[in-house]
């Protein structure tokens, strides 16, 4: 098919102006890579990876694409109500939905006690099968006492058993565990692709002439 040099002019002249929204188009599917990968790391656990309880951090993860007005932006975020409800199991979105605990996986960093200690659950009779904590503070746990362990932990322990069901700190100390910045990095490896492909779809003419 023959194209004349002013039909070229005219379709690269609407091509400048649609580019950003086909490039969008296309960084969609980069956006949702990024998502499932960050979804597998919140899922696989070990050292480096983040065990799944309620499930709703992983629910939270969402990746989009926004067109500013000099670029295009690709976004990973997490920590906020899941933008599709279906996600999220019953029960597991209770107030705002916001999951508070996002930023320090991904960052790291220091919970310190805004009361007297901290109280770090470690017994798995704490939690229902779907990983919510049974009571809503150590205090209606019933049958605790304190006690100092041997290496000099400070511990609430079942007065009849002497099972640990809490282990009490001014502090702890979150290592970073980053489930986002490293899904976007894998995304981005097809983001060539993507955009080659955007711009292929753009610049190919239709039957009968340029679209």
């Amino acid at each position: 098919m023959t194209v004349s040099l002013e039909e070229w002019s005219k379709h690269l002249n609407r091509a400048s102006k649609d580019l950003r929204h086909f490039l969008a188009a296309e960084l969609v599917k980069t956006a949702l890579r990024g998502e499932r990968e960050a979804k597998l790391r919140v899922t696989g656990g070990g050292a480096t990876r983040l065990n799944v309880r309620t499930g709703r951090l992983r629910a939270s993860i969402a990746g989009s694409v926004k067109i500013n007005s000099q670029d295009i932006e690709i976004r990973l975020s997490a920590g906020g109500m899941s933008p599709n409800p279906k996600q999220l199991a019953p029960n597991t979105a209770d107030g705002s939905g916001e999951v508070r605990y996002a930023r320090i996986h991904e960052e790291g960093g220091i919970i310190r006690a805004r009361g007297k200690m901290l109280t770090i659950p470690i017994n798995d009779s704490l939690f229902t099968a779907g990983g919510k904590q049974r009571y809503a503070s150590a205090r209606d746990v019933p049958d605790l006492v304190f006690m100092r362990s041997l290496k000099g932990s400070f511990l609430l322990v079942n007065k009849y058993s002497g099972k640990p069901f809490y282990v009490l700190k001014n502090q702890v100390d979150i290592p970073a565990r980053p489930y986002l910045a490293p899904a976007l990095r894998t995304a981005a490896i097809q983001m060539d692709d993507d955009v080659f492909a955007a711009i292929g779809k753009l610049l190919t003419p239709k039957a009968g002439g340029w679209s």
